[in-house]
Formats: structure tokens, C-alpha cells, sequence
């Protein structure tokens, strides 16, 4: 398994999901590592959930990173809510450009 892609902080936080089904605990400041992992591990349940937080947390004042973290792993959900509830249509030429 590869350490870049699943770091011993998300595993953690992944663990719990794999063995019992609970929901991961998330935070602010791991959920994009947490979020590779369970994309790289092919996590659908545990990415739809992680992934819903982001959604729940992000705003125009950040969804930058998030835009590019999605388009980058392909998460298209998330790139998806970006561009239609965040970034106004126009902007969203630009930012593919970039």
C-alpha cells in the first residue's frame, strides 16, 4: 500500500469504517488525506460520507483547494457541487483553464 496515498492519520480514521461500518470521525485539517485514502482503497461508502462533509464545510472562501483536490483524484461529485452551488458558471471555464 502506498504511504503517500494512505497515511498511517487516515487508516486510522478508516480503520473503524472497514471493521464496524461506523462512520469516520473526520476533521477539517486531515479530511482531504482521510478523503485520498478511501479514494485510493475504493472506499465508495466511506468516500460518499467523507465527501458529504466536505460539501458541508466548504465555502467561498475555500473551495479552491477542494475544486482542485476533486478534479485532481477524480472525485466528480464534489467537483460537481463546486461548480453548480459555489462557482458560478462562467468561472468555472476559468478554473479548468488553470
Amino acid at each position: 500500500m502506498s504511504s503517500d496515498l494512505v497515511t498511517e492519520e487516515a487508516w486510522q480514521v478508516l480503520l473503524p469504517h472497514l471493521s464496524t461500518g461506523s462512520a469516520p470521525i473526520l476533521s477539517l485539517e486531515t479530511v482531504f488525506e482521510v478523503l485520498r485514502a478511501a479514494n485510493y482503497l475504493q472506499m465508495d461508502e466511506a468516500q460518499t460520507f467523507i465527501t458529504d462533509f466536505v460539501k458541508a464545510h466548504i465555502s467561498k472562501a475555500d473551495f479552491l483547494d477542494a475544486y482542485n483536490f476533486a478534479t485532481h483524484t477524480k472525485i466528480d461529485c464534489l467537483t460537481g457541487t463546486i461548480e453548480t452551488t459555489i462557482v458560478r458558471p462562467e468561472e468555472v471555464t476559468i478554473l479548468k483553464k488553470k
